[in-house]
């Protein structure tokens, strides 16, 4: 994916015009991320989050692969924003992106949300870093 698939998302947000129209689009995001039991451990637990969360990352050659799931259901629509967003990129690609890439996204959102989409962000960032001095 890339910052092609944040602009299709940037888009339906910018059309939102009130909190039940955020809330309703998250839900449906989140309803299409298929629930990873399997990833929630200690290892992939994210810290700091709103809610409970967990990130699982694999790289499949050059590109990288993440897996999200939250105990919140808006945290999970976030979430899917996110993965969709740095799914198969490179690491190289993956540093690129910075949460100032979401601010059109992250204006929509409370406070407590834009810090959950803040350490998602910083998260993969660490796991990428990581995952190439391995």
């Amino acid at each position: 994916m890339s910052l092609e698939t944040l602009h299709t998302y940037t888009e339906a947000f910018s059309n939102i015009k009130n909190e039940d129209d955020l809330y309703s689009l998250l839900l449906d995001l989140a309803r299409q991320i298929k629930l990873a039991d399997s990833i929630k451990s200690k290892e992939n637990f994210i810290y700091g989050c709103q809610s409970n969360a967990w990130i699982e990352a694999t790289r499949n050659d050059s590109v990288w692969c993440f897996s999200f799931d939250s105990e919140s259901a808006l945290i999970r629509g976030l979430g899917k924003i996110v993965v969709d967003t740095f799914n198969n990129l490179s690491t190289y690609d993956i540093l690129k992106i910075k949460f100032h890439n979401f601010k059109i996204l992250a204006s929509k959102l409370n406070i407590e949300q834009q810090k959950s989409l803040q350490i998602l962000i910083n998260r993969i960032h660490t796991l990428v870093n990581q995952g190439d001095t391995q």
